[in-house]
C-alpha cells in the first residue's frame, strides 16, 4: 500500500480536479497532462495565496481566487517534499530531497537564504506563532534532530530536541499555540514524543500502551485549539486513527476503521469545526481513491466523494475551512478550486 509522507498542513484555499465533480459514466482514469507534479502545499494565513512544492524541483505561487500561476521558482535540485508559509505571510519555506531548506520573501518569491542540513531529506517544516523561528525535521542522515532556524538571520539555533532514532523524523507538528510540539520517528515502535518548545524538555511519551508491536505513526496533526492530536498509523493489519487528549496524554476517540482507511495517505483537519478530510489512494483495487470527511469528535464518516482520476496523495482546507485542496492541477498553469460544500454537496 502506498503510503505519502509528504503533505502540508498550514491553512489556505483549496483546488480540486473538476473530475471530482464529474457524474460522467466510465473509468476516466487519467490525470490533466502536466509537465509537473505538485509534491506538498502550503497557503497563506489571509487565504489569497497558495505556495506549491514541485517533483521538478520548482516552487509555485498561485492566485488563490483564480487558480492562476502567478509566479514560479527553480533552485532546489530535487523533489521539493515540504513547503509552508509563515505566519505573518512574509516568508515561504521550502524542503527538498537536496538536502536544503530554502527562504523565500513573499509575494515576490525571491530567494533569501539556504539552510544546509547533513541528511538529504527534509520530512517536516512549521513556523513558530510569531513568525521568528522554523522547526524542522530531517531523514536519513548523520544528526537526527529537530532543528530551530533563525528566520531573519537563517542561523540554525541550538538544537533542542534530540530524537533517538537511527533512520531520523517520520512526522513532527508544531500545536497552534506554539507550546508543544509533537514527532515521531521513521523506524521506532508506535510512539509519538510530546515535546515543551520553552524549554526543549520532553514531556510525554503517547502509545506505549496502545502500540504493543513494532510499528510506525505515518501522519499526525494538532487540532487547531492545541487540545487534541489526530495520529494515522500502527501494524499493517491494525492501522487506525486516533484522537488523542494532549493533557491527559490519552487516545479518546478513533476515527474511521481499518476497512475505510485501507489505502489513506494524508489527512488534514479544518480549522473551522474540527472536521477530519482523509485521501485514500485505493478504493475496492481500483486506481483511484476516494475523500471522505469525518467527524472528529464522534469518529463517523460524513460525506465521501470517488473521483474518475488516478490518484490524490495531499490535501488541506483554507482558513476560514469553506474551501478544500488537492495537489491536482487543472493544466500547468492554472489550479482547481471548490467549496467544501460544493464537493460534498448531496453526497451520503
Amino acid at each position: 500500500m502506498l503510503i505519502h509522507w509528504i503533505s502540508s498542513r498550514i491553512a489556505g484555499i483549496a483546488l480540486v480536479a473538476a473530475a471530482w465533480l464529474s457524474q460522467a459514466s466510465g473509468d476516466s482514469n487519467n490525470r490533466p497532462a502536466t509537465s509537473r507534479q505538485v509534491s506538498c502545499l502550503s497557503f497563506s494565513t489571509d487565504g489569497k495565496s497558495v505556495a506549491s512544492g514541485n517533483t521538478d524541483g520548482s516552487v509555485s505561487i498561485w492566485d488563490a481566487a483564480t487558480g492562476r500561476l502567478r509566479v514560479e521558482r527553480r533552485h532546489h535540485t530535487d523533489n521539493v517534499s515540504r513547503i509552508a508559509f509563515s505566519r505573518d505571510g512574509r516568508t515561504l519555506a521550502s524542503g527538498g530531497w537536496d538536502g536544503t531548506i530554502r527562504l523565500w520573501d513573499i509575494p515576490a518569491l525571491r530567494q533569501r537564504a539556504v539552510l544546509r542540513i547533513p541528511s538529504q531529506f527534509v520530512r517536516a517544516l512549521a513556523f513558530s506563532p510569531d513568525s521568528s523561528t522554523l522547526f524542522s525535521g530531517e531523514f536519513n542522515g548523520p544528526a537526527q534532530s529537530v532543528r530551530r532556524w533563525d528566520v531573519a538571520t537563517g542561523v540554525e539555533q541550538p538544537i533542542v530536541f534530540q530524537i533517538d532514532c537511527p533512520s531520523g523524523i517520520g512526522c513532527m507538528d508544531l500545536s497552534r499555540d506554539g507550546k508543544t510540539l509533537a514527532s515521531t520517528g521513521h523506524d521506532d515502535v508506535g510512539t509519538v514524543q510530546l515535546w515543551d518548545v520553552a524549554n526543549g524538555k520532553r514531556i510525554a511519551i503517547l502509545g506505549e500502551s496502545v502500540f504493543r508491536r513494532s510499528t510506525n505513526i505515518h501522519e499526525l496533526a494538532f487540532t487547531p485549539d492545541s487540545k487534541r492530536l489526530v495520529t494515522w498509523g500502527g501494524p499493517a493489519d491494525r492501522r487506525r486513527m486516533r484522537v488523542w487528549d494532549v493533557a491527559r496524554r490519552r487516545p479518546i476517540n478513533t476515527i474511521g476503521d481499518q476497512d475505510s482507511l485501507t489505502g489513506l495517505c494524508s489527512f488534514v483537519i479544518s480549522p473551522k469545526d474540527s472536521s477530519v478530510l482523509t485521501v485514500d489512494v485505493t478504493v475496492k483495487n481500483k486506481p483511484y481513491g476516494a475523500l471522505r470527511l469525518w467527524d472528529l469528535s464522534s469518529g463517523r464518516c460524513k460525506g465521501k466523494v470517488i473521483p474518475k482520476i488516478d490518484f490524490c496523495e495531499d490535501v488541506a482546507f483554507s482558513p476560514d475551512g469553506s474551501l478544500v485542496a488537492t495537489d491536482i492541477l487543472k493544466d500547468d498553469k492554472t489550479m482547481w478550486i471548490v467549496h467544501l460544500d460544493k464537493l460534498f454537496n448531496n453526497v451520503p
